[in-house]
């Protein structure tokens, strides 16, 4: 009996999972709209902050500032309605779509062929169905929930600091390709060392599954010593890979942070100097100070997905 076609499953290639997930985009569309508006209502908040500082300050205007105060305060509670919302309804439909990945995985290895699992760790094949479906899992959780929304927050907010004061939005503006290419410079390695900690841990996951699996056997044939020398070399190995992984991150992570803190500079130093010119207000150049982190978010948000 000729056995039956292998059904189109995905696999761990990342090419495969991103149209995996994309033919089941339709159930996440409540959820990921919900998250997109949690972005759109707070983004009026640091033009807020600048009327507060120029107009009604001045003014003393303390109803104008009660009245701005209660409008951050309902955006505020909107975007708490909209957040936990949006984020329930994604991680739901993602519980959701994970059970169909895992059974998919799993019906796949009925069609595989005896001499393909032969040459497979059980270790291995189970660290694809339960540890790899989990960083699946958690990848698109931050590119629905968080990467996505906050690209149109960030876009947003630089439309209004463009309003606000165009000649420090441009100079900002012009210097997010450099934060964003000391992130690509980091990348590969990233990647590397993800990589290789990642099959590290699968053949460690995979030589411990065989090993307590066939313990009775090792011990009736006095191997332990060659078996634990062995599962001792794969731990070592994947210590090294983990070590390696940690390494290229925390310099990653403290360059970022110090790229972070120049921008910052650049802001209050070049608003301070408009302020000064009397080309920029006192509350502009601190709505470009609330707004900085936010332009940002996508390219750390991507940082923290590679």
């Amino acid at each position: 009996m000729k056995p039956s076609p292998t059904p189109p499953t995905p696999s761990t290639d990342n090419g495969n999972l991103i149209r995996y997930t994309l033919r089941h985009f339709r159930m996440f569309l409540p959820g990921t709209t919900y998250a997109l508006l949690r972005c759109v209502v707070i983004a009026p908040c640091p033009w807020i902050f600048q009327q507060i500082i120029d107009k009604k300050i001045p003014a003393g205007d303390y109803h104008g500032i009660a009245t701005y105060a209660g409008v951050f305060i309902a955006l505020l509670g909107a975007h708490y309605y909209f957040a936990v919302g949006g984020a329930l309804e994604i991680a739901h439909k993602m519980a959701k779509l994970m059970l169909m990945l895992r059974a998919d995985i799993f019906n796949k290895l009925h069609y595989l062929s005896f001499a393909y699992l032969d040459r497979q760790k059980t270790g291995r094949l189970l660290s694809k169905y339960a540890f790899d479906t989990q960083k699946v899992e958690a990848t698109m959780m931050q590119l629905m929930n968080h990467f996505m929304p906050n690209v149109l927050y960030s876009v947003s907010i630089s439309a209004l600091l463009v309003y606000l004061n165009w000649q420090l939005s441009i100079v900002l503006i012009l210097m997010i390709p450099l934060f964003a290419l000391i992130r690509f410079g980091f990348h590969g390695k990233l990647k590397t060392r993800n990589e290789e900690s990642r099959l590290s841990q699968e053949k460690l996951t995979g030589t411990a599954s065989e090993v307590i699996t066939a313990l009775r056997l090792v011990r009736s044939l006095g191997e332990e010593r060659q078996v634990t020398s062995n599962l001792d070399h794969h731990s070592d190995e994947f210590a090294r890979t983990k070590f390696a992984l940690s390494s290229i991150s925390f310099r990653f992570g403290t360059v970022m942070y110090m790229s972070s803190q120049f921008f910052m500079l650049l802001t209050v130093a070049g608003g301070a100097v408009l302020v000064i010119h009397g080309d920029m207000t006192l509350g502009t150049m601190l709505a470009f100070m609330a707004g900085l982190p936010i332009i940002m978010m996508p390219i750390h948000l991507f940082a923290s997905m590679g």
